[in-house]
């Protein structure tokens, strides 16, 4: 099984950093550990020396062997007593042993000077042997070996511990330092975060570190083409829907007097046809138009209050001609609303918004049908839902429906009707400047467009 490689910079960093200090403290014990065990060590046999050295001098005096009591307490009483400490001698002179403070012990007579481990009644034992060549005298002095293991592990542990509090500590720091340094990263995003269309703009990098300046740079000669870009595709459209506009202006007004010059059945069709081809295209220039111009976000200073109510009866004037040539009735579910109740709105948006719903609702509604509006208003929202019949529902995708030139004709009713296909896509870019959602669904024989707006 493959295992996905950890993308995270700061989880990367951390784990790194703690992996180091681990190396280092375990690298730093490891050492301290052995300069400790060689001081322990260098102690013991310090005081092995101590002793040997004690007992030679008393060998020196006759009363030796009867005071050899006293002697035998004295080399039990050490400071390391709480290590159960044993300590024992052994004196030989003349190849015979004349001293030994452990008879349960035997060690054999030392045949060499200094330090030697060995093994007395299976159990390890340091032992240090001191000759006189003068007298004939060796003197052997031997402690058990897990008294310096004892406490060799006493301090290894008291050490772990230590460091281990420490290395927790150390991580935890690291872990905060990290998240403190990394935290202009996190600025910065937030900061990339608030660019949207309506407000491109550079960042200034004088608070962020030194590190960031080469991607603030790049980031903001990006920005700076984008606008360019931006700017000169906005003059494009504008001078463009002007030149296309002019010579279609011409044509309508040309086949409009022609029209009416002419009486010819034929030829006056032919005319009507061109009108309303001319007008088809003059529609497309202006959604296109208006969709190019549509900003990535609405400036609270652009909104004013307004009544929607209002607003969407002006609407209904509007298309009053078409409303009456298929005998349409409009059913308004607003009346209890009174028109006072503003809402803070980008009017000219919402004009556009409410003009292309009612104009899809009243192309694809058969003859002699219905179109309902219903407004609800609260607090925080206000909800506009329009239905219509349709008898195209089933050609229709409402995942589609909001796509830029997405069109269902394949009914004979709505086939040679004139559109864009962008209507809808204009709406829903206009509900999402407001933060607010529309949602296209067919129940039956009827579309139901809803959309919720925020009231800022």
């Amino acid at each position: 099984m493959k295992i996905k490689k950890n993308n995270s910079l700061k989880l990367n960093l951390i784990f790194k950093l703690n992996i180091v200090l681990l190396i280092i403290s375990t690298l730093v014990f490891i050492v301290s550990f052995n300069v400790g065990k060689s001081e322990i060590n260098q102690v013991f046999d310090a005081e092995l020396i101590k002793s040997a050295r004690l007992i030679f001098e008393l060998t020196k005096h006759e009363t030796f062997i009867k005071n050899s009591s006293h002697l035998d307490e004295k080399l039990h009483q050490k400071f390391f007593n709480r290590y159960d400490y044993e300590l024992h001698a052994q004196v030989w002179k003349n190849n015979k042993i004349i001293y030994n403070s452990g008879e349960y012990l035997n060690a054999s007579n030392p045949t060499e000077e200094g330090f030697k481990d060995i093994i007395i009644n299976q159990e390890n034992w340091r032992s240090f042997a001191f000759f006189d060549k003068i007298n004939d005298t060796r003197i052997l002095v031997i402690e058990k070996f897990h008294i310096r293991e004892n406490l060799i592990f006493e301090i290894a542990l008291a050490s772990s511990i230590a460091l281990f509090l420490l290395l927790f500590f150390i991580i935890i720091v690291v872990i905060l330092v990290v998240n403190k340094e990394l935290k202009s990263l996190k600025n910065l995003a937030d900061e990339v975060s608030l660019i949207s269309l309506a407000k491109i703009k550079k960042i200034e990098g004088n608070h962020l570190p030194e590190e960031l300046k080469p991607f603030i740079n790049s980031f903001n000669s990006l920005i700076e083409k984008l606008l360019n870009s931006l700017e000169n595709e906005k003059r494009f459209t504008d001078y463009a829907a002007h030149e296309l506009n002019t010579p279609l202006t011409a044509i309508r007004l040309q086949a409009q007097i022609l029209l009416n010059q002419n009486h010819n059945k034929n030829h006056r069709q032919d005319f009507e046809n061109l009108i309303e081809a001319v007008d088809g295209a003059s529609h497309l220039i202006n959604q296109l138009l208006t969709l190019s111009r549509i900003n990535g976000e609405l400036d609270k200073n652009s909104m004013k209050k307004i009544s929607v109510i209002n607003l969407i009866n002006e609407i209904i004037e509007n298309f009053t001609k078409e409303i009456s040539q298929k005998n349409l009735k409009i059913i308004k579910n607003f009346e209890n609303i009174s028109s006072k109740n503003n809402v803070a709105l980008h009017k000219i948006y919402c004009q556009i918004l409410f003009k292309n719903l009612l104009d899809n609702a009243i192309k694809y509604s058969p003859d002699d049908s219905e179109i309902t509006i219903d407004i609800e208003k609260n607090i925080d929202n206000i909800s506009i839902k329009i239905c219509n019949y349709n008898d195209n529902i089933s050609s229709i995708d409402s995942k589609k429906v909001f796509e830029n030139f997405y069109r269902s004709n394949k009914s004979k009713n709505t086939r040679n009707i004139i559109g864009s296909g962008l209507g809808l896509a204009i709406a829903k870019k206009i509900v999402e400047l407001h933060n607010g959602s529309i949602s296209f669904n067919c129940v039956k024989d009827k579309v139901i467009i809803e959309i919720f707006l925020k009231n800022f």
